[in-house]
């Protein structure tokens, strides 16, 4: 049996949103496994806290701040990978932002076209960039976060749950496309992470599921199906969307 911290040894990934709670997580377990962190995300003092948090524990990262919707910038991160590490073995898209709990008929074009383009642009952007070097090397690894919002019909979250069903769709068709490439692309839906940004949501959702728990404790839980889908014990999963929700989805009844 391969060691947790052999799983991904000398591997290289580059994680986007690598300041937000699930990015952090996701960067701590990768690292534990093995890995060399890319940590990218905006300039601010969450990615520092993910550097140094990682940094401190021993393990090798760096943080290179980026506007991944900027595709000078995305090519600049790239470049300043594989500059440092000498490769680039996985991508982990988890770059995003919370928006507004709204009905659709208030949704005005300016809003609806910042969020589907923060959560559509984050992703493409910087997979366009990566799979050529991927195919190069004929190896590659990438994970996309989407959310289990885009499984039901819940109206309120019309345009980020829109721009995140165009990312499974995304990932299914990648990965058909960049498997001959010896390229895997899968992607997580994630359930509720209790914080009180999300708090309203995940009592509603609670009280359309007849009462289940639908709150994921902490971002462990997501964080640990990346690692994974990153790692050679999924090395037959491919096109794969994986919901993290504790069974939500599953008690939707119409």
């Amino acid at each position: 049996m391969i060691s947790m911290d052999q799983l991904l040894a000398n591997q290289v990934m580059l994680i986007t949103g690598a300041g937000s709670a699930i990015g952090r997580k996701t960067a701590s377990l990768l690292a534990q496994a093995g890995a060399k962190i890319v940590a990218a995300d905006v300039p601010g003092l969450a990615l520092t806290v993910t550097v140094n948090d990682l940094t401190t524990a021993g393990f090798t990262a760096i943080a290179v701040p980026t506007n991944v919707l900027n595709p000078a910038a995305v090519r600049a991160l790239l470049t300043t990978t594989i500059h440092h590490f000498g490769r680039l073995d996985g991508l982990i898209n988890h770059a995003g932002a919370m928006t507004p709990l709204i009905s659709p008929e208030t949704f005005g074009d300016k809003l609806w076209d910042q969020v589907t383009t923060t959560h559509t642009a984050s992703v493409t952007t910087v997979t366009r960039e990566v799979l050529p070097y991927f195919a190069r090397q004929h190896h590659g690894v990438i994970v996309n976060v989407a959310t289990v919002g885009q499984l039901t019909s819940d109206q309120t979250e019309t345009a980020y749950t829109a721009a995140k069903r165009a990312i499974t769709t995304l990932t299914k068709k990648l990965a058909n496309r960049a498997a001959t490439n010896g390229i895997r692309v899968n992607a997580i839906t994630p359930g509720n992470i209790q914080a009180d940004i999300v708090e309203p949501l995940r009592v509603r959702r609670a009280q359309e599921a007849g009462g289940l728990e639908v709150a994921t404790r902490t971002s462990n839980e997501i964080a640990q199906t990346t690692l994974f889908l990153a790692t050679n014990q999924a090395s037959d999963v491919n096109g794969v969307i994986v919901s993290v929700d504790k069974g939500w989805t599953s008690s939707i009844r119409p």
